[in-house]
C-alpha cells in the first residue's frame, strides 16, 4: 500500500526491493534473505493483506510459492530465509522451462496461480491460512465453458482479475474467465467468455 515502495524481479538476480528511489533488499540466491533458486526468476505479487507471494519461472523440485509475510515486508530489518513461509502444490514445478503467474483476487482470500507452460494445471488457493504448508486448492487442467464445450489449454499465458473477481486466462486458444470462489465452493471450475 506505499505507493514509494516496489518490489523488482530480474532473471537470475532474485527480487529487488526499492523504497523512494533507493535499494532496500535483495533477495538474490545464496544469500540469507532468499529462498529461490540459482536460475530462478521470481514473479512477486501481494495479497489483499500485504503478504507478498512469488513463484518461479524456473523449475524447483522442493518448492512451489513463496510467501513473506505481510509483517516481514513492513519491517525495516531485511527478513531471513528462515521468515518465507513455503506452501507446496503438487505437481506445480514439473516443466523445465514455465511462465509462472500468480494472482490475488481484490475481495477474497484467494490467490490464482498457473506454471503456464505446456499442460500445466490453473491452482486456485485458499490462502485465508498462508501458514499452512499443504494449502487448500483446487487443480484443474481443462474446464467447461458455460455450453458445456471443453476448453483445453497447451500454455497460459496470462491472468487477470476484474472487479467482480472474475479471473480471466489468456491461453495458446483465446481467452475465458472463470470465477474462483464459486470453483472452490463447487470444487469445479466452470468458465465463461470468447474463444478468440
Amino acid at each position: 500500500n506505499d505507493p514509494n515502495t516496489y518490489y523488482q524481479a530480474w532473471r537470475r538476480q532474485g527480487l529487488y526491493k526499492v523504497k523512494n528511489n533507493e535499494l532496500q533488499f535483495l533477495y538474490k540466491y545464496g544469500n540469507n534473505t532468499s529462498p529461490f533458486g540459482a536460475a530462478h526468476t521470481v514473479v512477486p505479487r501481494f495479497d489483499r493483506h500485504g503478504n507478498l507471494w512469488v513463484t518461479a519461472n524456473r523449475k524447483n523440485d522442493n518448492e512451489s510459492i513463496w510467501i513473506l509475510p505481510a509483517a516481514k515486508v513492513a519491517s525495516a530489518t531485511p527478513p531471513l530465509k528462515a521468515d518465507w513461509i513455503t506452501q507446496k502444490l503438487p505437481g506445480v514445478n514439473t516443466g523445465e522451462l514455465q511462465f509462472s503467474r500468480v494472482i490475488a483476487l481484490k475481495n477474497a482470500d484467494i490467490m490464482v496461480h498457473t506454471p503456464g507452460d505446456w499442460g500445466r494445471p490453473i491452482y486456485v488457493i485458499d490462502e485465508s491460512n498462508i501458514n499452512a504448508a499443504n494449502p487448500t486448492y483446487l487443480s484443474v487442467t481443462s474446464i467447461n465453458d458455460q455450453d458445456g464445450s471443453s476448453l483445453d489449454w497447451n500454455y497460459i499465458f496470462t491472468l487477470a482479475v476484474d472487479n467482480n473477481d472474475n479471473v480471466w486466462v489468456g491461453y495458446n486458444n483465446g481467452l475465458f474467465y472463470f470465477n474462483p470462489q464459486q470453483a472452490l465452493a463447487d470444487r469445479r471450475l466452470v468458465g465463461a467468455g470468447p474463444e478468440i
